[in-house]
């Protein structure tokens, strides 16, 4: 059974490289039914489910799906949020709590963006940055960062994108942040670097 989760998200990704966007969320859902069969544990199906759920928002945010884009992000959270309140550690509880919901607001701003919401996407975006600040780690702000530099890339301001995407929004660090930051380069006429 759990084979088969793994053979289905790789059809799954397999329909995405052939455009085919909607039998990628047909098998989504056929996963989503017999997610308790093909998982081996309780955490599994928790997990499996949360995972099944991100795959669809991903897609329906892309295909323009704003409603049910936004219905498989709250099933994401709430699954999420199950597997996070079986951890019983205050420190590390804490940890990931604070990961949780920068986590939940990043990717809420990243559906707003795709749908042309700024006001919304920049409002999840400062709250994203109020914990992700904090965190000891060089690419802590990666995510507020490249989120920020799409806002203004889709707004037409390159020039202030171009002030979010730092150096380390380089394809080897993140395909999709440096896609956007190429858009911007291109439109202040710095070609070279955005071939680069």
């Amino acid at each position: 059974p759990q084979r088969a989760l793994g053979y289905n998200r790789f059809k799954v990704h397999a329909h995405l490289f052939e455009n085919k966007y909607f039998e990628a969320l047909d098998l989504l859902d056929e996963m989503l039914k017999n997610v308790d069969e093909s998982s081996t544990s309780k955490e599994s199906v928790i997990g499996n489910t949360a995972n099944i759920y991100w795959n669809k928002l991903m897609i329906q945010s892309h295909n323009q799906q704003k409603k049910e884009a936004l219905n498989s992000f709250k099933n994401w959270k709430k699954y999420r949020k199950i597997d996070l309140d079986a951890i019983n550690s205050e420190d590390f509880q804490q940890r990931r709590v604070d990961g949780f919901n920068a986590s939940n607001y990043a990717t809420e701003a990243w559906i707003y963006v795709l749908f042309g919401d700024y006001d919304k996407a920049t409002a999840l975006l400062d709250k994203h940055y109020n914990i992700a600040k904090n965190w000891q780690s060089v690419g802590a702000l990666d995510g507020y960062n490249g989120l920020y530099g799409m806002v203004y890339v889709m707004q037409g301001n390159p020039e202030k994108a171009l002030e979010y995407f730092n150096d380390r929004i380089t394809p080897n660090n993140n395909i999709y942040y440096s896609y956007f930051k190429a858009l911007a380069l291109k439109a202040v006429d710095r070609t070279d670097e955005a071939n680069g």
